[in-house]
């Protein structure tokens, strides 16, 4: 689920867009030397991760979340989410709620920005186990160019690994708006092998709410315990964001 920053500076709009079209780190570089609380609601149609649905049978995808980042440019954040997948019988408990933990750090040198976190995920009150944890890389260059590596050895509890790569554009307009892509590749080390995946968009910030129109693709059908890749699909959400400083 896409989330957008609060502030107001260009930089940090242009990290906000990459929040949405670079989704598989739970919180894109946001380098701080102050104190603060960010916060959002996000509402879209769908919700993509690695490309893929993450409500199957639901109508809409909500996300409420909470970010501190501290002088020393660390930070620690949590969010929660509605998910819905297909199950293989009537008789299991399916994943209904995500809720996401992570802390990490960020190093800013020149036009170059690198933060690292530890995400860990978990799926409430089903019959099988599904959470697991990531280690998440990401590097980006003027707030425009951007590389993803988020890596897990248990991907849904399961025995087999997984790594996502991600490469993402932003470019800015007038009037706040603001154009984004990104092109993924995800390879898990079982029998499911690999597939790349993609989206374009265009984000239009108005003060605290954000409202985004995203297309994305896959380059296979999937519907099973990752999520459906309702191929050719578009995405809007429209989000609310706040930041608290010192």
């Amino acid at each position: 689920m896409p989330r957008l920053a609060a502030h107001t500076n260009r930089s940090t709009i242009w990290t906000a867009v990459v929040i949405v079209a670079v989704q598989a780190s739970p919180v894109a570089a946001q380098l701080s030397s102050t104190r603060q609380i960010t916060g959002y609601l996000t509402v879209g149609t769908d919700a993509r991760n690695r490309g893929l649905s993450q409500v199957y049978d639901d109508d809409t995808a909500t996300e409420v979340g909470i970010d501190f980042y501290f002088p020393s440019r660390a930070f620690a954040g949590a969010a929660i989410s509605n998910v819905s997948y297909p199950t293989r019988t009537q008789s299991l408990k399916s994943r209904e709620y995500l809720i996401k933990l992570y802390a990490g750090y960020g190093w800013e040198r020149s036009n170059w920005n690198i933060t690292t976190s530890l995400g860990y995920y978990r799926y409430p009150d089903t019959t099988i186990d599904y959470d697991y944890s990531d280690l998440t890389l990401v590097i980006g260059y003027r707030d425009r160019l951007f590389y993803n590596l988020s890596v897990s050895n248990d991907f849904l509890s399961s025995s087999n690994a997984a790594v996502n790569h991600e490469v993402g554009i932003t470019w800015p307009l007038a009037w706040n708006i603001e154009l984004s892509a990104a092109l993924g590749e995800f390879d898990s080390r079982g029998p499911a092998s690999s597939y790349t995946h993609h989206n374009v968009g265009v984000t239009k910030l108005l003060g605290p709410f954000s409202l985004d129109l995203r297309r994305y693709d896959t380059s296979r059908e999937v519907v099973g315990r990752w999520g459906s890749s309702a191929a050719d699909d578009w995405v809007l959400s429209v989000s609310y964001a706040f930041s608290l400083r010192d």
